[in-house]
C-alpha cells in the first residue's frame, strides 16, 4: 500500500497515522480494502477473475463518495492482459485498488510537478491526480488498441498473401476482439465525460 499524504506532504506504506481532516491518494492491493475501510467509509467489492469484458464498467454515487470499477488493459507480446482497477474518490481522498500498485503509483507521479511531495492543502492535487489517472489509462487503452489493429492489418496481408493456407477463423476472431474494445472504450469516455459534466 501507498499512501500520500497531501496535506503534510508524507509518504507511507500503511494508515496507522492517518488524520481525518488530511486529504489522501492511496494506491492499494485487493488485500488491502479491509484496512482502508477501518479508517474510510467506503462499501467493498470482490475483485473477481477478469479476463474479458463482460462486467465492462460499474459507478455508483454515494453520500461521500463516487465509487467507478473498469477493466484496465494491455496488450504485450500479441495478447490482451486484463486488469479489473477500483478507483473511489472523495471530498479528501482518491484510492485506487489495483493489482501493481508500483506500476500505476510511478506513472502517475512521474507526471505531477516538482513540488507534489511539499505540505499543501491538497485539493489541486487530488484534482490533477484524478486528471493523470484517467488520462493514462486512456492513453495506454488506446495505444494498445492501435498495436492491436497493426497486427490484425499484418494478418489481413498474410491471408491476401496465402488465401487457400490460412485460418479465417482467426482473423474473424481478432476482429471481434477489436470491435469489443472499441465498444467498452466508448462506454469509458462516455462515463468520464458525464462526471466531468457534473463536477
Amino acid at each position: 500500500m501507498l499512501v500520500h499524504n497531501i496535506t503534510k506532504g508524507q509518504l507511507e506504506d500503511n494508515l496507522e497515522l492517518y488524520e481525518k481532516d488530511n486529504n489522501y491518494f492511496i494506491i492499494a492491493c485487493f488485500d488491502d480494502v479491509e484496512e482502508i475501510q477501518k479508517n474510510f467509509d467506503i462499501a467493498t467489492y470482490s475483485r473477481g477473475i477478469y479476463e474479458n469484458f463482460n462486467d465492462n464498467i460499474k459507478f455508483e454515487s454515494h453520500e461521500t463518495y463516487d465509487f467507478m470499477s473498469f477493466v484496465f488493459f494491455k496488450f504485450i507480446n500479441d495478447r490482451f492482459f486484463f486488469e479489473k482497477i477500483n478507483l473511489y474518490h472523495g471530498s479528501n481522498f482518491i484510492i485506487l485498488i489495483v493489482d501493481d500498485t508500483n506500476e500505476i503509483h510511478n506513472k502517475i507521479i512521474n507526471e505531477l510537478r516538482v513540488d507534489y511531495f511539499k505540505p499543501n492543502n491538497g485539493k489541486e492535487e487530488l484534482a490533477l491526480i484524478y486528471y493523470k489517472f484517467f488520462n493514462n489509462a486512456l492513453s495506454e487503452m488506446f495505444e494498445s488498441l492501435c498495436c492491436y489493429e497493426e497486427r490484425l492489418i499484418e494478418t489481413e496481408a498474410k491471408i491476401l498473401k496465402s488465401v487457400d493456407h490460412y485460418n479465417f477463423e482467426e482473423i474473424v476472431g481478432m476482429k471481434s476482439m477489436s470491435f469489443s474494445i472499441k465498444k467498452y472504450l466508448r462506454f469509458l469516455l462516455h462515463v468520464g465525460d458525464q462526471i466531468s459534466d457534473n463536477d
